[in-house]
């Protein structure tokens, strides 16, 4: 068990069923959009990056200063950059999930995945209909266990 693997791969899966998801509701005029928030600062993030120990790792301890000096560094540059977003509070990440809730436009975007804010790309393997498919089934299965 790696942690950050499980978690990009919870990622993944999350884009997947929204991609299956998506498809299933553009018949009735519904609609599922993906949005992932950016990097954002909290509990969870700290926790992954302690390395599953009761107490931070070594490695952990050490960066953790660094990480603050180069988030608080890299802040004011933000907002004049159009690269993607490294670090956000909490709040930051809530406004943007806000602003794509309330957003007209999307109503019409099913299928999207946003990130930062604006529509990117989906990943190659949300892309593959038979992936998509694979863990739609797979959902389904474990539903039906219950």
């Amino acid at each position: 068990y790696h942690p950050v693997r499980t978690y990009g791969a919870v990622k993944l899966a999350n884009v997947l069923f929204t991609v299956g998801l998506a498809a299933r509701l553009r018949a009735a005029g519904g609609t599922a959009v993906c949005l992932h928030p950016g990097i954002v600062r909290t509990a969870l993030l700290d926790a992954l990056l302690a390395d599953q120990r009761p107490r931070p790792s070594v490695l952990a301890r050490a960066l953790a200063p660094v990480r603050t000096v180069v988030g608080r560094a890299l802040r004011p540059l933000r907002a004049r950059s159009e690269a993607p977003r490294w670090w956000d509070t909490p709040d930051e990440a809530a406004a943007r999930i806000a602003a794509a809730l309330l957003d007209p436009t999307l109503r019409s975007g099913s299928g999207v995945f946003l990130q930062d804010g604006a529509v990117r790309p989906l990943p190659d393997l949300a892309q593959e209909a038979e992936a998509v498919e694979r863990l739609w089934h797979a959902s389904e299965r474990l539903l039906e266990s219950r």
